[in-house]
């Protein structure tokens, strides 16, 4: 069986082509108006629901990465014990919650 394939030999003062529109692509149907706009092929609908659906997307990339930052940053709160030995002066920590809790009553 012999094969159906053969080179194409070409010089170097030959010029290349290609066809003015490509086989496998629709050519765009342009509006005839001022502008020289491209009617595309979908309509209105789906144009909406593809710009929305960009804008959720981004939306929530910026709360994921707020989320993101804010675990990295979070400030455990500890609970102090409170001293119950009477002969040891609080700490500023503990004169601060007491003043707290004063003024919260």
């Amino acid at each position: 069986m012999a094969s159906s394939v053969r080179p194409h030999t070409m010089s170097l003062s030959d010029v290349t082509t290609t066809p003015e529109s490509p086989i496998f692509t629709p050519t765009p149907t342009w509006n005839n108006s001022s502008r020289g706009r491209i009617v595309h092929n979908t309509n209105e609908p789906v144009t909406i629901a593809i710009v929305l659906g960009l804008i959720a997307g981004i939306v929530g990339i910026i709360l994921l990465i707020y989320y993101l930052i804010s675990l990295i940053t979070k400030k455990c709160s500890v609970d102090i014990p409170k001293s119950e030995d009477t002969d040891v002066a609080p700490s500023p920590i503990e004169q601060i919650i007491v003043q707290e809790e004063q003024a919260s009553v």
